[in-house]
């Protein structure tokens, strides 16, 4: 708004428009629009381009790394499917979503200390199932 404000004020006939205040606030409106607009548009949100150099990817990891991981996640995400239902709700508040602790156990109908045991007892299951994938 602001800047509307600024534009407005640095046009040249700005001072004809002291005189006419529906006219000044209806050309407000469209600077304000206008401005919005464009911050919206996908040009003003680009990130800068950047060339590619010995296999580098756009973040500064090599491609060996970021496949590396990708497997890790798909690995992760198949250990996760065989905790139970409420392992993975437990596992899932607390570690993906940062619930703390009394939020999970309201959430879930649980006593905090019954969601500490199960989240204990995930990261042991998940653990180990990522060992004996490796």
């Amino acid at each position: 708004m602001q800047d509307g404000f600024r534009t407005l004020l640095g046009r040249a006939d700005a001072a004809a428009l002291r005189d006419r205040p529906d006219e000044a606030a209806l050309l407000l409106t469209a600077i304000v629009r206008n401005a919005a607009r464009n911050l919206r548009r996908r040009h003003h949100r680009a990130a800068p381009h950047r060339e590619l150099d010995d296999g580098d990817l756009v973040d500064g990891r090599r491609a060996d790394d970021v496949l590396a991981q990708a497997a890790e996640v798909t690995q992760l995400s198949g250990c996760m499917a065989g905790l139970p239902e409420v392992h993975r709700h437990v596992v899932a508040m607390r570690v993906l979503e940062e619930v703390s602790g009394p939020e999970t156990a309201r959430a879930l109908g649980l006593t905090p200390g019954h969601v500490a045991v199960l989240l204990h007892r995930a990261r042991k299951q998940l653990e180990q199932c990522m060992s004996e994938a490796s």
